[in-house]
């Protein structure tokens, strides 16, 4: 899939408008020794992005020590947020699984529910994690592009050659510059390796095109 990527990049420095725009993968090289055996490149400031998400969300002393800086609303709110929140909320999810397993539909219901309950306690942060990297606004800015723009490029060659089990454990972010790299192709051309994820996808197939959370738009957008 790197080399894929490689000739993908190639392809985006080609064109008018892509090069202009300095889109392109973040990639890493992979050399295979054996059928399951190989070497990858140790990718240096980088983290899975659900962890960067994490260390936003259960650090206290880090929202209110970014309330001085803006005057957002979601901002503000965040003041009041108590730390351990996502914890919370996942073992609500859990509790949730296991008291309405044998009915389905009203464990769909009650899920929403606690979902729609806790988008409304946790509002988006991540933006502030590019002002805690990066104090310089000019330096500020090209970390918040570079995200944008990476987003945008994995977003749609992940789309067009069919990469499945995207989620923030397999996205990984440099924390220098914005970047996003991803590991971890199992499911590549809407085709699976292994009867784990065959089961997995079975279980839970991919039913839309694209996902674009609320929160991501928050954080593509204007801060």
């Amino acid at each position: 899939m790197e080399q894929v990527f490689v000739l993908v990049n190639d392809l985006l420095r080609q064109d008018v408008e892509t090069r202009r725009r300095k889109l392109h993968i973040r990639t890493y090289k992979v050399i295979p020794l054996q059928g399951q055996h190989g070497l990858l490149e140790f990718v240096a400031n980088t983290a899975p992005l659900g962890s960067c998400l994490s260390r936003l969300y259960e650090s206290v002393s880090f929202t209110l020590y970014l309330v001085p800086l803006s005057a957002h609303e979601d901002f503000l709110m965040s003041r009041q947020m108590q730390p351990g929140m996502p914890a919370r909320a996942r073992s609500e999810m859990s509790k949730i699984e296991r008291t309405h397993k044998p009915n389905v539909e009203v464990m769909k219901s009650a899920k929403l529910a606690a979902f729609e309950k806790t988008l409304k306690e946790m509002h988006p942060l991540m933006r502030h994690l590019f002002w805690q990297r990066q104090k310089v606004p000019s330096l500020w800015f090209d970390m918040r592009l570079n995200y944008s723009r990476s987003v945008a490029t994995t977003s749609m060659i992940g789309y067009v050659l069919g990469l499945g089990d995207r989620h923030v454990s397999n996205i990984l972010m440099d924390e220098a510059t914005g970047e996003l790299v991803h590991i971890d192709f199992g499911i590549a051309f809407e085709q699976v390796s292994s009867l784990y994820l065959c089961t997995f996808r079975a279980l839970t197939p991919n039913l839309i095109m694209f996902v674009l959370t609320h929160r991501g738009s928050v954080y593509l957008s204007q801060s």
